[in-house]
């Protein structure tokens, strides 16, 4: 097989990769043949440009769940006490103990005697604020795992779903 000519080379182009970021562009109003082979760089095509999501494993999804038990055990029975104590009637003798004074308005000795009432429950209070603060972070990481997934099977879809 002979060599191409340099007419015959210059159609064909370089046998090397174009530089990434220079794309292949014609002259104005003419057609020109392609240069040649081109390597793609991953960090430069914009489709990729979105990170892989947090690994999202079932095992972390059921142990979430699972430590909600004592959590919603707790809240179950603040529930509970709230309504009983929003509903009952109180006696002169629990106004008093709730610090009730005859200057207060009906409104000012009704929070007294619910907050007096609620702190005869402060076991559940107590559990319910000490476990409070690290299911919420729990539930806001993974809410933020599984949003995080959400974004990147969206994305996915805005490649393939074409």
């Amino acid at each position: 097989m002979t060599q191409p000519g340099a007419a015959q080379q210059r159609a064909i182009g370089p046998k090397q990769p174009a530089p990434a970021g220079q794309p292949v562009q014609p002259s104005a109003g003419k057609t020109e043949p392609l240069k040649g082979p081109i390597q793609l760089e991953p960090s430069k095509v914009k489709k990729l440009s979105k990170p892989d999501p947090p690994e999202v494993k079932v095992s972390q999804v059921k142990d979430a769940y699972e430590k909600w038990g004592p959590y919603e055990l707790s809240l179950g029975y603040i529930k509970m006490h709230m309504k009983t104590c929003s509903t009952k009637a109180y006696s002169v003798q629990d106004q008093q103990a709730a610090g009730c004074k005859g200057s207060d308005t009906v409104e000012q000795c009704m929070e007294k005697l619910f907050d007096f009432c609620m702190s005869k429950h402060a076991y559940e209070q107590e559990n319910f604020r000490k476990n409070a603060q690290k299911k919420i972070a729990n539930a806001h990481k993974l809410a933020q795992i599984v949003e995080a997934y959400a974004d990147y099977l969206e994305h996915l879809d805005k490649i393939y779903g074409k």
